[in-house]
C-alpha cells in the first residue's frame, strides 16, 4: 500500500491491487475486460479503460483486455 501511494502512476488490471491503489490515492488506470466496471469500478482516482470490441478468438461475446489499444492506455496515463 505504501509503495502504491508513493508511485507517480499506476497501471493494472481488474484486481484487488487496483482497488488498493485507489484507496491509498494512487492515480492511474485499470484495464477491464469482461468485468462490468459499473459494478466493480475501483475508487475514483483509478480510471477504467474497458475493452471496446468483442474478441471472437476468446469466445462468443467476450471482451478481453488485450483488445484495449496500447495507445489508449498510454494516452490515459499521460506518458509522452
Amino acid at each position: 500500500a505504501a509503495a502504491l501511494a508513493r508511485g507517480h502512476r499506476y497501471l493494472g488490471n481488474d484486481s484487488g491491487i487496483s482497488h488498493l491503489a485507489g484507496i491509498v490515492g494512487a492515480r492511474g488506470i485499470a484495464v477491464f475486460g469482461d468485468t462490468d466496471p459499473a459494478i466493480w469500478h475501483p475508487p475514483d482516482s483509478i480510471r477504467v479503460l474497458h475493452a471496446p470490441i468483442v474478441c471472437a478468438a476468446c469466445g462468443p461475446g467476450r471482451l478481453c483486455t488485450h483488445r484495449v489499444p496500447v495507445e489508449s492506455v498510454v494516452n490515459a496515463l499521460g506518458v509522452p
